[in-house]
């Protein structure tokens, strides 16, 4: 990671456009799973909960415990012009 792309915003607004096209597509939770506890802070300030860890048991990252989190997302509250806006 290029030290210079840090807190510009880029993160964040990539979070908020993906979760305005998950709820535009009728979506009601956004989920992701990391392995990085680092990015933590991040998925929190985004408004996101830890919702469960699980360990991978397959492929080249058997072992790797994976930190779980969502976030609803309210589809009614997203307009059109939102999702263009970004």
């Amino acid at each position: 990671m290029d030290p210079s792309h840090l807190r510009r915003r880029i993160g964040r607004a990539l979070f908020t456009a993906a979760a305005k096209v998950i709820a535009r597509a009728g979506h009601r939770q956004v989920r992701l799973g990391t392995i990085f506890p680092a990015t933590l802070a991040f998925y929190r300030a985004m408004g996101m909960c830890e919702s469960g860890r699980k360990t991978v048991g397959f492929g080249p990252m058997v072992g790797v415990e994976v930190i779980l989190l969502r976030k609803p997302v309210d589809c009614r509250s997203v307009t059109e012009s939102q999702v263009a806006d970004g």
